[in-house]
């Protein structure tokens, strides 16, 4: 059994200033893939595998947080859950050009994830991620900008 899984976003905006008009129009795919994980089987537990535009992220969303097109493998249990991913970022559909964004076109990704409850509500998770492709991204937005 095969499942269609996605979050796609449309928006739109009108600007009227003096005597400039401005109008945007935007779609945003941030999810889009298929899997065998079955949609209204929420405690689904065993090897989930997926393909196409999955979201990436660490926990917290701290480190990692995008949504990058490839493979993914879950291994979801009680106790031990886990995931490997390969992709990359094929196409950044977000049409508009004025977002800040981190740069992830022309990286290859390697990601992998193990988390393990040793006590109720006691996890140890651990989190790897390689980039494959140069240098790594730099960041589009100074860290210390207006500072002396």
């Amino acid at each position: 059994e095969l499942s269609l899984w996605g979050d796609l976003r449309v928006g739109g905006a009108y600007q009227e200033f003096l005597d400039t008009h401005r109008k945007k129009f935007w779609i945003d795919i941030r999810q889009l893939y298929v899997s065998n994980r079955p949609i209204f089987n929420p405690n689904y537990y065993g090897y989930v595998f997926s393909f196409g535009r999955v979201l990436i992220s660490e926990p917290r969303g701290f480190w990692f947080y995008n949504s990058i097109d490839g493979i993914r493998l879950d291994y979801l249990s009680t106790l031990l859950s886990g995931s490997l991913w390969l992709g990359k970022r094929i196409n950044d559909v977000y049409v508009t050009n004025n977002e800040e964004r981190s740069n992830v076109s022309g990286y290859t990704y390697l990601v992998g994830t193990v988390d393990y409850q040793y006590r109720y509500r006691q996890h140890i998770h651990l989190f790897t991620l390689r980039s494959i492709g140069g240098a790594p991204p730099q960041l589009e937005i100074p860290l210390m900008s207006g500072l002396p």
